[in-house]
Order: structure tokens, then C-alpha cells, then sequence
């Protein structure tokens, strides 16, 4: 089957440019069944944060870092948890590297 030839193609190519484990996530989507999904997820945002400091570190699926960032910056749209947001970035100052947040005006 041609979607298996490709599959270990890509993995071959990627290997010795992401390591082994990440090649095979990556190569994946070239097998059968490669569908993209959709779907609601709930957090509390203790848990949500957990999730951003693991979905955020360099050694993350790149799909997954992207879905992360997007998801947070979902959650700042909604100017629900700005004191939230600021509580927690002050804590995981690495949680929001890359991001701009708007400074406090004094006065």
C-alpha cells in the first residue's frame, strides 16, 4: 500500500531531524485512518495551565504547541480570567513566553 511506503518515507526523513518519537507522531498522518478531529474540552484553570506548561516546552508535538497557544489565547479573548491569567503568569512566567500582554497603566 502506498500510505505505508510513504509512512516510513517521512519517517525516515524526519528522523534525524526531530528523534525518533516525534518523526513517528509526525509521520502518522501519512496511515490510514488520518483524520482530523473536533472537539470540546473542559478545564479548571489549575488544570489548564498544567497543560500549557507541558503543551509549551520545545520538546512538544508542534500541532499540539500550536492548539495550546491558540487555546490560550481563546481564553484572553473572553477577558473573563484576567486577574486568573495575571495571577498565574506572575507564577509560570514561562507559561506565556511569546505572548504580549498589555502593561498595567499607572495612575
Amino acid at each position: 500500500m502506498r500510505c505505508f511506503e510513504e509512512y516510513h518515507r517521512v519517517l525516515k526523513e524526519l528522523t534525524p531531524i526531530l528523534g525518533r518519537k516525534r518523526a513517528k507522531e509526525s509521520a502518522r498522518f501519512y496511515l490510514p485512518y488520518a483524520t482530523q478531529l473536533c472537539f470540546d474540552v473542559m478545564f479548571n484553570f489549575r488544570s489548564f495551565v498544567h497543560f500549557l506548561n507541558l503543551r509549551r516546552k520545545p520538546e512538544a508535538q508542534v500541532e499540539i504547541m500550536d492548539i495550546a497557544i491558540k487555546m490560550l489565547d481563546l481564553v484572553k479573548e473572553t477577558k473573563q480570567f484576567e486577574h486568573t491569567i495575571s495571577a498565574f503568569r506572575s507564577l509560570n512566567a514561562n507559561l506565556y513566553q511569546g505572548h504580549k500582554y498589555p502593561s498595567k497603566k499607572n495612575g
